[in-house]
């Protein structure tokens, strides 16, 4: 496949020249999409990592709930980001690593913000057929700038009330072995990993 740089706008953004952030649709559709994002990062931002690095992160979070390897990915993709890259820094660009890494591996079906009862957690691994790992997982994701930090405990609250809201749905209750989780990211490293039942 050859990469090409992109940029996609979403409804709403505006193309700015100054913006050295690719921008990406938080559906993540398509495989090449995923591997387009991963191979973007990392020839753009001297990204380096193994995908049996990453497959081994995602098995531990699958089969042991160990969440931390895999978050230790997504910090070590943003500290490779310049101070510029951050100036409209927001939670998409944390989803696009959530999803872009979790696509090397095909233990999950990952879902970005799938409607539920009207309602959108950010994202989710669900069971993918002939695959059952041991756990199947939600995630709220939140982030704010350093600058931003000091609304750090109202920006947690309020998350995991959300989870707890996506919790009380029938669709979220009805699936087996499910792990929900808040992570609250402040510039380029997790503040909050919160386990929320």
């Amino acid at each position: 496949m050859v990469i090409r740089r992109i940029m996609v706008l979403t409804k709403g953004d505006k193309y700015n020249e100054k913006n050295k952030i690719t921008i990406w649709h938080q559906q993540f559709q398509t495989t090449d999409y995923r591997a387009f994002f991963i191979d973007f990062t990392k020839s753009e931002k001297n990204l380096d990592f193994k995908t049996s690095d990453v497959k081994s992160a995602i098995r531990d979070l699958a089969q042991k709930n160990q969440i931390t390897s895999f978050i230790q990915l997504i910090e070590d993709a943003l500290h490779n980001l310049s101070s510029q890259d951050f100036k409209k820094f927001d939670e998409k660009y944390i989803k696009a690593f959530f999803v872009g890494f979790a696509s090397l591996s095909n233990l999950y079906f990952i879902k970005s913000e799938p409607e539920i009862e009207k309602k959108y957690p950010d994202i989710m691994f669900l069971y993918r057929p002939p695959f059952f790992p041991k756990y199947q997982f939600l995630f709220e994701l939140k982030y704010l700038s350093k600058t931003g930090e000091k609304n750090l405990k109202s920006k947690t609250d309020k998350a995991v009330d959300q989870v707890k809201e996506y919790l009380k749905f029938e669709e979220v209750r009805s699936l087996k072995k499910l792990k929900a989780y808040v992570l609250i990211f402040v510039g380029n490293e997790v503040r909050v990993v919160k386990e929320v039942s």
